[in-house]
């Protein structure tokens, strides 16, 4: 996928539709193009909640167990009522 489309996307409503392609992804099995949208989320947003949860869940599957938990815990610093986020930290082995 090229970046060109989503390089205009930077107001918020352009960063979840972002995320929307992230999840559909995501959903769809394909794990590389969804750690890459969220990666261009978090680079715009570093703070964004949904970004952080799903790049945390992608990279705990890849292998990085570690790097996945810090990436949820971050998700949780920024919105400590995510019980979703909560449980994949505390269930992520």
């Amino acid at each position: 996928m090229s970046d060109a489309p989503l390089n205009n996307l930077d107001s918020s409503n352009g960063l979840a539709e972002i995320m929307r392609l992230g999840l559909l992804h995501f959903r769809s099995g394909r794990a590389a193009e969804a750690e890459k949208l969220c990666g261009q989320v978090i680079s715009r947003s570093p703070e964004n909640a949904e970004a952080l949860h799903l790049l945390g869940i992608l990279t705990a599957q890849a292998g990085d167990v570690d790097g996945g938990i810090e990436l949820l815990r971050r998700c949780v610093m920024v919105r400590p009522d995510w019980s979703a986020a909560i449980r994949q930290i505390v269930t992520t082995p």
